[in-house]
């Protein structure tokens, strides 16, 4: 696939003639990075539109999913907060019995502290009650805000990355 830049930022260079530009490459690391700067900034619509784009090209992401819950926490939506942060945490119980499989074989090779670290987490894991939270209903899901300042270069760079080659 063509790398397709995320951001393009042009000026002219000091009263010459040439023209400067960077192109940005799409990474799941530049769009966590440019959320936390906009949340920092106390730019939090921002933040979670810059998310929800992401999450449409990088569904899956769990860093890009718990920053969602974090920026629908940060805009007040509880509700919404809560079912992102269930849905990820069903997603990840598969994960329990091997990270308490690979706790114990960690504590018999002497990693006591990796062996700790795994086990607590498949014991949250396993606590947690089970099937995904439902769906939010249409009226709780965040909408795109037309004033954003993220908005337009995403929605080109997104639809870019979408058409088949």
């Amino acid at each position: 696939m063509e790398k397709i830049p995320l951001l393009l930022i042009a000026g002219k260079n000091e009263g010459r003639a040439e023209e400067l530009s960077i192109q940005i490459e799409p990474s799941v690391s530049m769009i966590s990075a440019m959320i936390h700067l906009f949340r920092r900034q106390g730019q939090l619509q921002q933040a979670a539109e810059l998310c929800r784009l992401g999450l449409e090209y990088y569904p899956e992401h769990y860093g890009l999913r718990l920053l969602s819950a974090t920026c629908r926490m940060d805009l007040g939506n509880q509700d919404a907060s809560q079912a992102e942060m269930k849905a990820l945490a069903a997603d990840l119980q598969p994960l329990a019995p091997s990270l308490r499989e690979w706790g114990t074989l960690a504590r018999n090779r002497g990693l006591e502290e990796l062996s700790d670290w795994a086990l607590l987490l498949s014991q949250i894991l396993e606590k947690f009650p089970g099937g995904a939270a439902p769906p939010l209903p249409e009226d709780q899901r965040e909408a795109p805000t037309p004033d954003s300042l993220v908005v337009p270069t995403l929605k080109k760079w997104l639809t870019r990355l979408q058409q088949p080659e």
